[in-house]
């Protein structure tokens, strides 16, 4: 019984901190992921045209390109996005998502909890740019 009780804190801190690095791990994925299709879709001038393939104003192109970054990633609800550069072809477009780390288990909170995740990437403009930038533009919440 003494064994255990000396083994078993350990035990646990061994477990929730794997299952919490994971989850940490997994997050930062995904907002990369999120960063690097946002980067692509601003680069080809993603959403210029709706859907009945009328031309969007500036503003309302970036709207629907955040929306479309956020809807490609996991966990959009929480999530901001900036949007820079564009212009012309072969100008360089830069896009950032940031959020703020959930923890899971709660047995980390004191080293993870409300740190900020974030990834920044940079792609060469392949169509000019008619999207407005947009500077920590939120996602919208999740609609099930």
């Amino acid at each position: 019984m003494v064994e255990f009780a000396f083994v078993l804190p350990v035990f646990l801190i061994l477990v929730f901190g794997i299952i919490e690095f994971g989850w940490a791990f997994s997050q930062q994925l995904d907002v990369r992921h999120g960063a690097r299709e946002g980067a692509r879709l601003a680069a080809v001038n993603h959403g210029h045209y709706d859907d009945s393939d009328n031309e969007r104003d500036p503003s309302t192109q970036t709207t629907a390109l955040v929306d479309e970054i956020c809807s490609r990633m996991d966990r959009d609800g929480e999530a901001k996005v900036t949007i820079s550069g564009g212009g012309e072809v072969g100008d360089e477009t830069e896009v950032t998502v940031f959020r703020e780390l959930d923890t899971l288990t709660g047995f980390f909170d004191g080293w993870l909890g409300g740190r900020e995740i974030e990834s920044t990437v940079s792609m060469r403009t392949e169509q000019d740019a008619t999207w407005n930038p947009a500077t920590g533009a939120d996602c919208p919440e999740e609609t099930t």
